[in-house]
């Protein structure tokens, strides 16, 4: 898990090195970089807070939602990459996406045992990663709202199960920030 977390927080000071090298270069002003948050809710590209940087054409989404507590252990986390593929009036584009989500859950039970009259604990864990592929379309409102909708083929990995191949939806919410 803790790997997990150092990918993504190497991953995101990468893409936020490489957003403040280009912005220091002339940029294109029909298509500038923009900044997002949002929640995101997928099997493809995580549940939870997120981040979405829109570079020229190309897109790129983390979310991460880390929750911890004595008994319980979970972790949602997800990267997305995308490019544009239409834009209507401004208001609405469509994008493909390649997506990678890792889940993690953890419990701990415990028992008593009459015939020792002694308690014991029980740890319960699950990881899963998703694999997938497919569109967003987005919709754009009033300039700084964005409600994205997506679908796609996704393969999900279990630890110790069979391969589960399907379909997927996700939905999002986002507020841009920044060059308008």
């Amino acid at each position: 898990m803790k790997k997990v977390i150092l990918s993504l927080l190497f991953v995101s000071s990468i893409v936020c090195n490489a957003q403040e090298t280009s912005a220091a270069e002339e940029t294109d002003t029909n298509s500038p970089i923009r900044h997002y948050v949002g929640f995101n809710s997928g099997y493809v590209s995580g549940v939870g807070p997120t981040y979405r940087l829109d570079a020229h054409q190309f897109r790129f989404q983390a979310t991460l939602l880390p929750i911890v507590s004595e008994d319980v252990s979970w972790l949602s986390s997800g990267m997305t990459f995308g490019y544009s593929a239409m834009n209507w009036r401004n208001d609405i584009d469509l994008y493909p996406y390649l997506g990678v989500a890792y889940f993690y859950d953890e419990t701990k039970e415990y028992y008593y045992d009459f015939t020792t009259d002694g308690t014991f604990d029980v740890v319960d864990s699950n990881d899963r990663l998703n694999i997938g592929v497919g569109f967003s379309l987005d919709k754009n409102f009033a300039n700084f709202f964005t409600a994205s909708i997506r679908g796609g083929y996704a393969v999900y990995l279990a630890t110790g199960k069979t391969p589960s191949y399907t379909l997927t939806g996700e939905v999002a919410l986002f507020y841009r920030f920044g060059s308008i």
